[in-house]
């Protein structure tokens, strides 16, 4: 359902609630419109594409896309990932998706089934969830049972990481457009920052 289709998601902000559906609220709170009933079945990530398309994770359906006014394009195939969290994509079209179980895997521009699992340097995943690509293309993917951010080249190979030193309490990172990474800590009730490097500020 569509309260609003002429209104596009660029510039708002977008939540995903109990409800099997994506929220539209702008800057100041107001509900603008809804959409994804239908589509949707257990939505957990969500990202946007330079065009201001709209990704999102969904148990049962792996990732589907959805125009900036909300409208239905295409789904990916449910084979191939499983309980899919976190999304990232880049403005080439590759998307990046995290889950539950344990993956990272990587969809070329167009392709409906992953095409790399992302490996990290010195072992498997243990809980991925959150995942970003940074201006360079780099992806960055949130590992909370490790307490670390393994971060790749935008070809999906492995680079570093960096150890936030906290398991079990990171989830999700965001980079501000002076490249700095803001990771939330919840068991500390505070946000890290790392700064030039992606190292701790001083």
């Amino acid at each position: 359902m569509l309260t609003s289709p002429s209104a596009p998601v660029v510039g708002n902000a977008l939540i995903l609630g109990d409800d099997n559906f994506v929220t539209v609220v702008d800057n100041n709170g107001e509900h603008k419109f809804q959409f994804g009933q239908g589509q949707l079945d257990t939505p957990n990530g969500i990202a946007i594409d330079n065009q201001g398309q709209v990704y999102v994770t969904d148990d049962s359906h792996g990732f589907q896309i959805f125009s900036p006014t909300g409208e239905w394009i295409r789904g990916t195939v449910r084979e191939g990932l499983s309980y899919p969290i976190g999304i990232a994509v880049n403005d080439f079209g590759t998307v990046v998706v995290s889950e539950f179980h344990g993956k990272v895997q990587l969809f070329e521009p167009g392709s409906p089934k992953p095409t790399k699992t992302l490996i990290p340097g010195d072992s498997d995943f243990k809980e991925p969830w959150g995942v970003t690509m940074d201006a360079e293309g780099k992806i960055l993917v949130v590992d909370e049972g490790s307490g670390k951010i393994e971060i790749f080249s935008p070809e999906g190979d492995y680079l570093r990481h960096i150890d936030c030193g906290i398991l079990g309490a990171i989830k999700s990172v965001t980079i501000d457009r002076d490249g700095n990474l803001l990771i939330p800590d919840k068991e500390n009730d505070k946000i890290l920052v790392y700064g030039e490097r992606n190292k701790p500020p001083s």
